[in-house]
C-alpha cells in the first residue's frame, strides 16, 4: 500500500502478505500502508506474521506500530494451527474462514479461493475458463 499522507483517507480490510517489506530512503515505511496521516484511518488490516520489515537496514519485528489499526496491520499465520512464534497472530491466511469471518470479504459473488488456497477475483478465474 502507498502512503496515507494527507487527508483524511481510509485503509480498511487489507492484507498484506509478502515475505519482506523494504525502507529505500523514505521517511517511514509500514507493512500495510506508509506515512499515515493523523487524519486518516487505518482499520481491520493484517500483515503475514513473519513478514521482514527493515528500516534503515535493521529489522524490527517488535515495532509498536502493529495491531489492525496501524501501519504494520495485525500479525495473521499461515494455518489455522500453526505452531509458528507469534502467539498474538491471528490464524490462518489459506482459511476461508479468516477472509469471510475476519476480513469480512464476499466469496458469493466477488471471490473465490485460487488453487494455491488464496482469495482471487471470480472473473479472473473465470476470465481463464472461457465461463
Amino acid at each position: 500500500m502507498g502512503s496515507n499522507e494527507t487527508g483524511t483517507s481510509t485503509v480498511n480490510n487489507c492484507v498484506a502478505l509478502g515475505p519482506k517489506v523494504n525502507n529505500t530512503g523514505v521517511s517511514f515505511t509500514g507493512r500495510v500502508v506508509g506515512y499515515p496521516s493523523n487524519d486518516g484511518t487505518l482499520y481491520n488490516n493484517y500483515a503475514r506474521y513473519n513478514m521482514e520489515f527493515n528500516e534503515s537496514g535493521i529489522i524490527y519485528p517488535g515495532n509498536t506500530n502493529y495491531g489492525a489499526e496501524n501501519t504494520h496491520g495485525a500479525n495473521v499465520k499461515e494455518y489455522f494451527h500453526d505452531d509458528g512464534e507469534d502467539e498474538d497472530a491471528i490464524d490462518g491466511y489459506y482459511d476461508i474462514g479468516f477472509w469471510t469471518g475476519t476480513m469480512g470479504w464476499d466469496f458469493g459473488k466477488i471471490w473465490e479461493m485460487g488453487e494455491d488456497s488464496l482469495p482471487v477475483f471470480q472473473d479472473w478465474i473465470n476470465a481463464g475458463s472461457g465461463k
